[in-house]
């Protein structure tokens, strides 16, 4: 009886991770249906509309104002050797 309440809890995990993944690409491809659609209806196919919505979602992202924290930049300046320019 234990043998099989521990089976049915696996089985019952392992079925969620499924789920879980089952339903996070299923919203992906709704959140990804209407950019498509549109292009579509401009005249662009589906598999160039969505290598197009794939490319440019990056580039949606970094121009949307989203930026290094601030703990990156100091970490970054850290790493940059001196200019051999620079007035001494």
């Amino acid at each position: 009886m234990v043998f099989a309440l521990l089976l049915a809890l696996y089985l019952v995990y392992k079925i969620a991770v499924v789920v879980l993944v089952l339903l996070v690409t299923l919203l992906f491809s709704i959140i990804i249906s209407a950019p498509v659609d549109y292009l579509g209806h401009r005249g662009v196919g589906r598999g160039w509309g969505t290598l197009a919505v794939f490319g440019g979602s990056p580039s949606c992202s970094g121009s949307s104002g989203w930026r290094w924290p601030p703990w990156w930049r100091t970490r970054r300046a850290s790493w940059q050797r001196p200019s051999r320019c620079s007035p001494r």
